[in-house]
């Protein structure tokens, strides 16, 4: 929060009345918010939950009132926004990141089945879920591997999950890669991919996978932007049963399916439609405080 004043001097000496000002973190939103004359749009990457709602109340109400534009990843962050800063649907454009993956290369990853989780590993991710989804699976397939591949936000709470594999019995099954420059090869290297997060804008992670033709897992209540052809595989609630049982159903998915699914992101995420989205969203006007 100490740094808002300077971003927003850096700001100001940085750009001029008639630009526009792209915000992606909050910090950078609430100095952006203090500048006169430059249009200020923010992309919002999750809920606001997640990130926006660590800011001040004063500071939310202002950004409320001076963001001329916001962009979400996903409709339920749109929804969000609306609900909790009562932003009007005519400033707000949904859309998400452009998926064009590599599917040149593909990495083999050890396991029968072999399990892929992409996502930082931070608490609103819920790896333990996972784990514990692991642990039912085992029972039934001696043969599964779970590949994590994400960066480490809080060692702490990545030697908790570490300490929970343990005492699940199901560490020697899980290989956490850290961060990975070839996700898409692994992926395609990969029976399935699996989210389990609290909560997600549009994940990049999903979307992805199904570009590659990978069968997905996600939770029911986070994936309104990303349905076709029955995938992702849903479940509900936290119950590692309903996980596991997603994963079992998402590995039986016919080819057909997953060719169609890829075919359907690919276009609906094209560059096409996100820069059109952003045109829009860049478009002259601004709202002074």
């Amino acid at each position: 929060m100490d740094a808002i004043d300077r971003v927003a001097e850096a700001l100001d000496r940085g750009t001029r009345p008639g630009d526009a000002v792209v915000s992606h973190e909050s910090i950078d939103l609430a100095a952006a918010c203090r500048l006169r004359g430059r249009r200020v749009v923010a992309a919002l990457h999750s809920v606001p939950e997640v990130s926006l709602n660590y800011l001040p109340a004063a500071h939310l109400r202002t950004i409320a009132d001076r963001v001329d534009h916001w962009v979400t990843w996903g409709s339920l962050a749109a929804g969000r926004l609306a609900d909790q800063l009562k932003v009007g649907p005519e400033r707000i454009t949904v859309s998400g990141q452009c998926v064009e993956p590599d599917d040149r290369v593909v990495r083999r990853l050890p396991g029968s089945p072999a399990c892929l989780t992409v996502a930082r590993v931070d608490p609103v991710k819920n790896h333990g879920l996972i784990l514990d989804a692991l642990a039912v699976l085992a029972r039934r397939m001696p043969g599964i591997r779970w590949h994590m591949v994400g960066p480490s936000v809080d060692d702490a709470h990545l030697h908790g999950l570490l300490g929970r594999a343990a005492r699940l019995g199901v560490d020697g099954m899980v290989t956490w890669h850290g961060s990975r420059d070839d996700v898409a090869a692994v992926m395609l290297g990969s029976d399935v991919s699996v989210l389990t997060s609290h909560a997600e804008g549009l994940p990049r992670a999903t979307q992805e996978a199904m570009a590659l033709g990978v069968p997905t897992v996600m939770p029911a209540a986070l994936v309104r932007d990303l349905t076709h052809a029955g995938l992702p595989v849903t479940y509900e609630g936290t119950a590692p049963e309903a996980v596991a049982a997603a994963v079992e159903t998402a590995l039986r998915v016919a080819p057909e399916r997953r060719a169609a699914a890829a075919s359907w992101v690919r276009r609906t995420w094209s560059w096409e439609r996100v820069l059109a989205d952003w045109a829009g969203a860049l478009a002259d006007g601004t709202r002074d405080a």
